[in-house]
């Protein structure tokens, strides 16, 4: 492993013991002196950092995480991880990038209050259940002036705002003229929560979650674009799973949903190399309509 990968992974770790604080609702009165605001914004400095250094291994990192176990940190992590890359394709500068990384990793803050057995359930929500689910971006406002009364505006714009729609179909307010972290959390978090595991639906192709941001109404059509031109889905030295079952290899970090792949011959040992299913049969109708169920 390299310096730069080691210090990813060493900064993931350390949001990690934050957040794992953060969201458990015994330590709410010693958060302060456990994680300060100071710290947390220190920690978040340092992820940006980190992260904008190593663009090519974000999408890897999201796909590889398994997120059964750590369902609603691990999600928080990548979409903070995601949401740090869309900015600095927007060109956001470096303060409002920290301040984005703080919003993004705390977007599912309010899930503190949230029963566990419907998060975890594996069935179709009750509407009651669903509205308990709605209210989560607003309990992270709460939380967030409870017990960071210092967070700007946009930090809790973006946590407030991050299940909004442009066509007025989101959710808590169904507003349509939705603030900038809020557009950028939005799909950095339902690309996420579609291509990972959970326990209400099995792991996704990247393409797969490409098509879905795509198609998903309510999300800016702009920031999709800007953030599939520029990312690099299949880094350089991966092996991609074809629909006709051939293994090939990517060949230099081209940016976007198509990368160059050179087919190994018999010769060529790929055992123990990650192996990412990149094309899939197009998705049914049923599949793309799940998104109306969602409990990201």
């Amino acid at each position: 492993m390299d310096n730069s990968s080691f210090q990813l992974r060493q900064s993931r770790y350390n949001l990690m013991k934050i957040i794992e604080i953060l969201f458990n609702k015994k330590t709410e009165d010693r958060i302060n002196s456990k994680v300060p605001y100071a710290r947390l914004v220190d920690e978040m400095e340092n992820y940006v950092s980190v992260t904008l250094n190593n663009q090519t291994s974000v999408i890897l990192s999201v796909t590889q995480t398994n997120s059964f176990g750590d369902y609603i940190l691990g999600h928080s992590l990548n979409v903070c991880m995601l949401s740090i890359l869309i900015g600095d394709f927007l060109e956001l500068e470096y303060p409002a990038l920290v301040e984005l990384g703080i919003s993004s990793l705390l977007h599912d803050i309010g899930k503190r209050n949230t029963p566990k057995e419907i998060i975890f359930k594996t069935e179709t929500l009750t509407e009651e259940e669903i509205a308990i689910i709605h209210k989560h971006p607003e309990d992270g406002v709460g939380f967030m002036e409870r017990i960071y009364p210092g967070a700007s505006d946009q930090i809790k714009e973006g946590i407030l705002t991050h299940h909004e729609k442009m066509n007025g179909k989101g959710y808590p307010k169904g507003i349509k003229d939705i603030p900038q972290f809020g557009l950028i959390i939005s799909i950095a978090d339902m690309y996420e929560a579609y291509v990972s595991a959970r326990v209400y639906h099995e792991k996704r192709t990247i393409l797969e979650g490409i098509e879905f941001i795509r198609e998903t109404e309510g999300l800016d059509k702009r920031i999709i674009n800007t953030f599939i031109e520029n990312t690099v889905f299949f880094p350089s030295g991966s092996y991609v799973l074809l629909s006709d079952e051939t293994v090939a290899k990517v060949q230099g970090d081209a940016t976007g949903d198509t990368p160059n792949i050179v087919i190994p011959g018999k010769d060529i040992p790929i055992t123990g190399e990650k192996v990412i299913d990149i094309i899939s049969p197009p998705l049914p109708k049923s599949v793309k309509l799940e998104k109306n169920n969602s409990k990201v």
